[in-house]
């Protein structure tokens, strides 16, 4: 069995949560194994794969004894159960995600962990290098990571975008606990909300450290429009104190999504009635244009969505999903 080295450099714990990833494991893992820092372990944890994923896996496994794999003989529904697992398995002095899609620049953990322990930060996140159809679209900077009121900001929306982008001291976790399991989605940003809110110091690192894939198939886009305005419901009431602490702006920026993701999902008298509730609170043009949109059903909402989000939007993220 593989021991992480006891020594000056701190150990590094990655997990990647995977489902039927044969397609892309290969590249995921190899970004992992090119890496310049050497101390680390990788734990893939596979959620009842039925293609060659675990084969693949396992021919790693004979050529480098840092990768160890966890496999569920029945599918968890999401990834928080498999990262919940793969953090209880770990052993290094700081935990990084990696979706099993994406990879990995060269120096990501070196560049991170120099500048977590440089800065005293708690976790650490990036911009990153988009991908969609294998081309790209260029480099993703929230500008919203670059202010200091990260936990206003995490509130609005999640500005870390992704956990392929965050090391996280191990020590955080025994305080605020793993993934919420309740939720497909938005988990990583629940998990960042309480990390903040708990008081941990979060710093922020403006390159690239690695490419964000964008699939038609990802788990993100699979998930139907009424599954996420479920879960972004549970996420309103779950955290609906600390949105009481900020201007009432971030709650209704969060139920004017709730409105949108309910009509896309051709709820539509759910959805007016979730805008009709944000414009009685405070009137906003755009929040009353799709209120009158709605009105001509769920075809047309959807269509003029599409066009906003490929022809008008200036966000990389949008032009990829």
């Amino acid at each position: 069995m593989f021991n992480l080295k006891k020594n000056n450099t701190p150990s590094v714990s990655i997990i990647i949560p995977t489902h039927n990833a044969e397609e892309f494991i290969e590249r995921t893992i190899s970004s992992v194994r090119r890496q310049t820092y050497p101390n680390w372990e990788l734990i893939v944890v596979d959620d009842a794969s039925t293609d060659g994923t675990v084969r693949i896996i396992e021919n790693f496994q004979r050529i480098d004894a840092r990768i160890s794999v966890i496999r569920f003989l029945k599918n968890s529904g999401g990834p928080a159960h498999p990262k919940n697992i793969g953090i209880k398995k770990s052993k290094g002095e700081f935990i990084a995600f990696l979706d099993h899609d994406d990879e990995w620049v060269t120096n990501k953990i070196e560049r991170q962990v120099n500048f977590l322990l440089e800065g005293g930060f708690d976790f650490v996140a990036s911009n990153f290098f988009v991908i969609t159809n294998n081309r790209p679209l260029g480099i993703y900077q929230d500008s919203m990571a670059l202010q200091d009121c990260f936990k206003k900001n995490i509130l609005k929306r999640n500005f870390i975008h992704s956990c392929s982008s965050v090391i996280i001291k191990r020590d955080v976790f025994n305080v605020v606990g793993g993934f919420d399991e309740n939720m497909k989605w938005s988990d990583d940003r629940d998990l960042y909300l309480r990390i903040l809110f708990t008081g941990f110091s979060f710093g922020y690192i403006r390159e690239a450290l690695f490419f964000w894939h964008s699939r038609p198939d990802s788990a993100g886009k699979k998930l139907s429009f009424l599954k996420k305005a479920k879960e972004l419901e549970y996420f309103i009431e779950k955290h609906v104190a600390k949105y009481n602490e900020f201007e009432e702006s971030l709650l209704l920026f969060n139920k004017r999504i709730l409105g949108n993701y309910y009509c896309l999902a051709g709820k539509m008298s759910i959805g007016r009635r979730v805008y009709v509730d944000v414009l009685k609170r405070k009137f906003n043009l755009y929040i009353f244009f799709l209120l009158l949109l709605s009105f001509f059903g769920s075809r047309i909402y959807r269509m003029v969505s599409f066009i906003k989000r490929r022809f008008i939007s200036r966000n990389p993220l949008e032009k990829a999903s």
